[in-house]
């Protein structure tokens, strides 16, 4: 069986060995790609933490006798509110978020695990709460 062959009908025949390789390798039916496992890596969220140090208040007298009590967070304060087992606290940073349309003043803590920074707290300089965590 001698067939004539010309480069026209050489070419079209590895041009459709091409596209069935590609088809095969697309669509795999040999090969399945196993169990898909998704997870969900939320953390929980963290437990409210008293502050380990007692506020200042200052009364002012006026003709009205109110009451002010007035807090500032400072930098040392800050890394204590943020401290977590298993991290190593960093210098705070003096910075603002806005949250809800409203700047707040905070305190920016990074927190490291091996030298690498896993997480930022975010501590209001006025009440010392833990306004929000960036983690990385």
């Amino acid at each position: 069986m001698d067939l004539d062959l010309s480069w026209e009908k050489k070419a079209l025949i590895g041009l459709g060995v091409i596209a069935l390789i590609i088809l095969i390798y697309a669509y795999n039916p040999l090969h399945s790609p196993g169990e898909v496992i998704v997870q969900n890596d939320t953390p929980a969220p963290q437990p409210l933490r008293t502050m380990p140090f007692t506020t200042s208040s200052s009364e002012s007298n006026n003709t009205t006798q109110t009451n002010t009590t007035s807090l500032n967070i400072t930098s040392q304060q800050a890394k204590e509110i943020a401290a977590e087992t298993g991290l190593r606290t960093g210098e705070p940073a003096s910075g603002s978020i806005k949250i809800n349309n409203e700047t707040i003043s905070v305190w920016i803590v990074p927190l490291y695990k091996q030298n690498k920074l896993e997480k930022e707290v975010y501590v209001n300089k006025v009440n010392g709460n833990i306004v929000a965590t960036k983690e990385f």
